[in-house]
C-alpha cells in the first residue's frame, strides 16, 4: 500500500473498534511486534507487507474493494461472506453477533437509516423481537440441510443461551432506534408458516403446544408491526417506520445500510445468511432500485388505513388457519 491508502485502511479499522480500545495495542498484539512499530504503520511511515494486510483484513472484516480496483465499474466486485461450515460456532449465531456489531457501528454515524426489501421472508430485525421464533428458522435450516435429529424443543434449549438472547435484545434495541423504510408483500410470512406446518406434520416438535406457541409469537409479531405501522413509529419512543406493501413479489431480500458518509448492501442467502457489498457503484444501483420499488409500493404507515387493515387481517387469517390445522391433527 502507498501511504495514503494505508492511513485510510487503518482509519476503517479504527472505526470498527470500540472507543475504549487502543488501535495501536490491538495491531501490535495481532501482528506480533511492539506498540511503537504499530504506530509507525498506522501513520503510514512504514508500509504493511502482504501477509500483515491479509491478517488485518481477516481479523477486522475489512474489504479491500476500494483499494484494489474491483468495482462494479469494471464488472467485478468483492463481497464479504461467512462460510456456513467449518466454524467453531454455529454460523447463525456468528451472523447474529456480526449484526450486533454492525448496528453498533452504524448507529454512531450521522444520518444512519435502513431500507429493507423483504418479500420472500420476515427480516431478521423484526424476528429479533421474538428470539425463540427466530431460532425456529435456524432449527428448520439445520433439520433440512444438516439432518439434525433433535426435536425443536431440545434444539432451542441448547441454542437459545443467555448470550444469544442478549444478542437478540441488542439487535431489537438498535432496530427500534433506527429509522427504516421496509417493503413487505402479502407473501412475506408464508415461507415461515409453511415451515412450521411442515415440521409439525413430520413430527419434529416434541409437543403440539410448541408449534401453537410459535403461531402465537408470529401473531404477536404481526400485531406489533401493525401498531408501529399505524403510528409510523417503532413504539412510543422509537424511530420512524415507513412500511410499504408491494404488489410485485420478486422473492429477494435486500438491506441497504446508509449514513451521510457511507453505505453497505446485504443480500440474503439461505436462512439468514448473506453476502455484504460495500462497492459504491453497486450500492448506488441498489439504492436506486429500492427507491423505484418504494415508489411503486403502497405506503401503509400512517396512511392507507384500509390497505393496512386488509394486509394485517390477511396475515392473521393465515396464522390462525395454520393453528387450527395443527389443533385438528
Amino acid at each position: 500500500m502507498n501511504k495514503e491508502n494505508q492511513i485510510a485502511f487503518f482509519k476503517i479499522i479504527q472505526e470498527k473498534l470500540p472507543k475504549n480500545i487502543s488501535l495501536a495495542q490491538i495491531v501490535s498484539e495481532l501482528l506480533g511486534f511492539g506498540v511503537n512499530a504499530a504506530y509507525v504503520r498506522i501513520r503510514g511511515a512504514k508500509a504493511l507487507d502482504f501477509e500483515e494486510t491479509i491478517k488485518l483484513c481477516r481479523h477486522f472484516g475489512v474489504s479491500l474493494n476500494s483499494f484494489i480496483g474491483n468495482t462494479a465499474q469494471n464488472n467485478r466486485i468483492l463481497g464479504d461472506y461467512m462460510p456456513l461450515y467449518g466454524n467453531e460456532d454455529d454460523f447463525y449465531f456468528l451472523f447474529l453477533r456480526s449484526l450486533v456489531r454492525k448496528l453498533e457501528y452504524y448507529t454512531a454515524k450521522p444520518g444512519f437509516k435502513i431500507t429493507v426489501l423483504s418479500l420472500g421472508d420476515i427480516p431478521s430485525f423484526a424476528m429479533s423481537l421474538f428470539p425463540d421464533a427466530a431460532v425456529f428458522r435456524y432449527f428448520s435450516w439445520c433439520n433440512l440441510f444438516e439432518g439434525t435429529k433433535d426435536a425443536y424443543e431440545k434444539f432451542v434449549d441448547k441454542k437459545l443461551t443467555s448470550e444469544v438472547i442478549n444478542d437478540f435484545n441488542s439487535v431489537e434495541k438498535s432496530y427500534r432506534q433506527i429509522p427504516s423504510s421496509e417493503i413487505w408483500s402479502t407473501n412475506t410470512i408464508d415461507t415461515t408458516l409453511r415451515f412450521i406446518g411442515y415440521h409439525y406434520e413430520m413430527g419434529h416438535f416434541g409437543d403440539r403446544n410448541s408449534a401453537l406457541l410459535l403461531c402465537d409469537k408470529f401473531m404477536e409479531l404481526i400485531s406489533t408491526l401493525e401498531r408501529w405501522a399505524t403510528t409510523g413509529k417503532k413504539g412510543d419512543s422509537g424511530a420512524a417506520l415507513k412500511l410499504y406493501l408491494s404488489e410485485i413479489d420478486v422473492g429477494n431480500t435486500f438491506i441497504l445500510y446508509k449514513t451521510d458518509e457511507e453505505q453497505e448492501c446485504w443480500l440474503k442467502l439461505f436462512t439468514s445468511h448473506g453476502i455484504t457489498f460495500t462497492d459504491k457503484i453497486f450500492c448506488e444501483e441498489v439504492e436506486n432500485w429500492l427507491s423505484h420499488s418504494l415508489q411503486r409500493a403502497t405506503l401503509v404507515s400512517r396512511a392507507s388505513s384500509m390497505e393496512r387493515y386488509k394486509f394485517f387481517d390477511a396475515q392473521r387469517q393465515k396464522i390462525e388457519a395454520l393453528a387450527q390445522r395443527i389443533k385438528k391433527n
